[in-house]
């Protein structure tokens, strides 16, 4: 079993500086296992999906994750490039799990946008952007455009827009198709105005 003493403040600047020069060594260009390890973390970002890769954000995270766990252990790191691989996985993994979390709450705070009044509408977006809106609703077809006005302009609850569909063409259409017609529809106008 490895015991471990604590270190002076010396002693752990003096591995501090240890670990950052094997880490600036390593990331020489003209080092074959420091090339290895960063095309090693190209690859993971690649394979992890991550949209905006920038190696020297990742170098530089490895290199404070590895003087705060110098501080934090005590130690030095042996395997220098071993441990950057390691971190440097985990951190892409971390910065994924970020980019996912970020997407999801976007994704949750533009769907709660689909059951406002047109008022709050209003109040969420400029002037600019209500025109840039509704020149794009006018680029759906007749059936999204209608769903979206019944649903934002008229402010129709979906059992009202239900009885104007059945007084309309005389068939019965479900709350959940009306639902789905809505998001559809919304989700191709979203889909229109993050393009422009």
């Amino acid at each position: 079993m490895k015991t471990s003493k604590k270190c002076t403040v010396q002693e752990q600047d003096i591995l501090k500086a240890i670990f950052l020069d094997e880490l600036r060594e390593l990331l020489m260009p003209s080092n074959k296992k420091g090339k290895s390890a960063r095309n090693y973390l190209h690859r993971v970002s690649i394979q992890q999906g991550v949209r905006n890769f920038n190696v020297h954000a990742l170098i530089t995270d490895i290199a404070f994750a590895g003087v705060a766990s110098i501080e934090r252990n005590g130690e030095g790191i042996e395997n220098v490039s071993a441990w950057m691989r390691g971190v440097g996985k985990r951190l892409i993994t971390k910065q994924v799990r970020g980019e996912i979390r970020d997407r999801n709450l976007h994704t949750k705070q533009r769907s709660s946008i689909s059951g406002a009044s047109n008022d709050l509408w209003k109040n969420l977006l400029e002037q600019e952007q209500l025109e840039q809106v509704f020149s794009l609703i006018a680029e759906l077809s007749a059936s999204e455009q209608e769903i979206l006005q019944l649903r934002f302009t008229s402010e129709l609850n979906y059992k009202e827009i239900q009885s104007h569909y059945q007084q309309k063409t005389g068939e019965t259409v479900s709350e959940a198709a009306l639902r789905q017609r809505e998001c559809r529809a919304i989700k191709k106008l979203r889909t229109k105005y993050e393009k422009r």
